[in-house]
């Protein structure tokens, strides 16, 4: 497509500008910060001026002591719906509005939403009576990292988060539709940075005495939480998949997926994975993990955590589930399950 000359000069005095507005930053000396009138924020942990978490948005009062962490913020949104008095005020759970890019979220009504300027979706709500908070934090390490540190610290005493995610299986009695619970605890897969994923032998497993993926021991979950999950599973007569998670830090490289764009060195990643019993792959549940063991205080800050994972990738037989109408059936389910399990585990039934 040829630009007309019109065009062509509005791209030149836009990129007249832009270079014009760059150079003046260049040039220009550094503002200086008058810590006696500007409001500063430990850097430590940042607030704003209303109290509210840099990240998550949040502050005290808006998130209880029951979370349910989810990747996607479509799957929150189904979840609440669930809560006591909750109503649909746009008919439509494939898509969560806003007042703005972040702030209230209203579409809900009886349910307290918060979206964060960083993306994080927060839904607060009683189920059964019983007060939960679904926050939806996107993927990887850092994004879970963010949502458990940052919980921590606005909600006063023990916490209980279940993760309700989604997962490849690379074993070969899992199968889409099944829910997956890492009893077994879960790994931390990690590209090797330090690595030579260059060199011309691209099937060495170890160069220069390192190896392409780091993988670490398992983190295990809250074993109480974990066997009350389980129950309320197989109660819902649904398909259940247990064993090792394996958590890592990309969807492509670090699960051992070979694209013909780079040297990533995986070929032989899934086969180590399975060597270890891990049966399921995904992003986030190690780094839960991982937290809820290095808790200081445990008697008055414990947190007691656990997963359930939507298996939608079938890494045996390479399918992957798209289909919008059974992915939505299938969230719906498995944050059903969740908050069935927190009520439970509240009443004492399965401690």
């Amino acid at each position: 497509m040829i630009a007309t000359c019109k065009e062509r000069m509005y791209s030149f005095l836009m990129h007249s500008y832009l270079n014009g507005i760059i150079n003046y930053a260049l040039m220009s000396p550094p503002i200086a910060v008058d810590d006696n009138k500007t409001k500063l924020a430990d850097a430590e942990l940042p607030f704003d001026a209303n109290g509210r978490l840099y990240h998550l948005g949040l502050k005290k009062g808006e998130v209880y002591s029951y979370v349910i962490s989810v990747g996607d913020e479509r799957r929150a949104r189904l979840i609440a719906l669930q809560f006591d008095g909750a109503k649909d005020m746009c008919n439509s759970p494939r898509s969560v509005s806003s007042t703005g890019s972040f702030g209230s979220i209203d579409d809900i009504e009886g349910v307290f939403g918060y979206r964060s300027n960083r993306g994080f979706v927060t839904f607060s709500g009683t189920y059964k009576g019983l007060g939960v908070s679904v926050i939806a934090i996107g993927m990887g390490y850092p994004n879970m990292d963010f949502m458990v540190r940052e919980v921590r610290v606005i909600v006063d005493g023990p916490l209980v988060i279940l993760r309700v995610g989604t997962c490849g299986s690379i074993a070969k009695t899992g199968a889409i539709g099944m829910l997956a619970v890492p009893n077994e605890g879960s790994v931390m897969v990690q590209r090797n940075y330090d690595y030579p994923f260059n060199v011309s032998q691209t099937s060495l497993l170890i160069v220069d005495n390192e190896e392409p993926y780091r993988i670490s021991k398992q983190y295990l979950p809250d074993k109480n939480l974990t066997e009350c999950l389980q129950k309320t599973i197989k109660a819902s007569d649904v398909p259940l998949l247990l064993g090792r998670n394996a958590s890592s830090d990309s969807f492509y490289a670090s699960q051992g997926r070979k694209t013909q764009y780079f040297n990533d060195t995986n070929e032989l990643l899934i086969e180590q994975l399975i060597s270890r019993s891990v049966s399921t792959v995904e992003m986030e549940t190690a780094q839960l993990f991982h937290l809820a063991s290095m808790v200081r205080d445990l008697s008055l800050n414990g947190i007691h955590a656990s997963a359930v994972h939507i298996v939608v990738a079938d890494r045996a037989r390479q399918v992957f589930l798209t289909d919008p109408e059974e992915r939505e059936k299938l969230d719906a389910l498995a944050g059903h399950v969740a908050l069935e399990t927190l009520l439970a585990f509240n009443v004492n039934i399965c401690k």
